[in-house]
């Protein structure tokens, strides 16, 4: 059964059995959206050392979440590949003079 939410104009499904959903033993202390949350903070090493331990051990029994960890770093790393693309000289030209007769 779908719930209702009043500030969405349709109803929201149910995704208490969604895979982001946890309910296992091994990772109540940090559910799905919670590891998912801190997934670039952990991939960038930004975390605290407690909260990094807390989605490494996630990380340890969740083939999901290591999906998405895996799927972040595939994505920047292509991110990290593309060509750098400058203004055409130009347009750069034309914006520093408009700004000087500012």
């Amino acid at each position: 059964m779908a719930k209702y939410d009043k500030h969405r104009a349709a109803p929201m499904a149910d995704v208490s059995s969604a895979p982001w959903v946890d309910a296992s033993p091994l990772t109540t202390e940090l559910p799905h959206h919670g590891i998912i949350a801190r997934l670039a903070d952990f991939f960038e090493d930004s975390l605290s050392e407690s909260d990094r331990r807390d989605v490494q051990r996630h990380l340890d029994h969740c083939p999901a979440c290591r999906d998405s960890l895996e799927t972040l770093k595939q994505t920047v790393h292509g991110v990290q590949t593309l060509p750098a693309f400058g203004a055409p000289p130009e347009a750069i030209e034309r914006i520093l003079k408009q700004a000087r007769e500012q």
